[in-house]
């Protein structure tokens, strides 16, 4: 089966959505190709202005691995990206709690 790449496959999603009560941003910058029903010169300016936002400093969180550590987060309310694990070997396992 194998993972798809972003250019194979195509799905719509809110920008906005509501996870535990709160609004948050459904926004990733290497898989937000286009906004629906705005003007594509519109759109562009909305879609560099909600990847800047969602990438300020004050929204950014950084993890300091050490060995045998286990990081958790919630993949509807968090915008993640993997970073640079010196002299350790990556495993990761997806698990989904309903």
């Amino acid at each position: 089966m194998g993972i798809k790449s972003s250019e194979s496959m195509e799905a719509e999603h809110p920008i906005v959505k509501t996870v535990n009560g709160k609004k948050t941003l459904y926004v990733s910058p290497g898989h937000l190709i286009k906004i629906k029903n705005v003007k594509e010169e519109d759109a562009e300016y909305l879609k560099n202005y909600l990847i800047n936002h969602v990438n300020k400093e004050e929204f950014i969180f950084s993890y300091e691995w050490s060995k045998n550590d286990i990081c958790l987060w919630d993949n509807l309310s968090i915008l993640h990206m993997a970073s640079e694990i010196k002299n350790c070997k990556r495993v990761m396992h997806r698990i989904t709690i309903k």
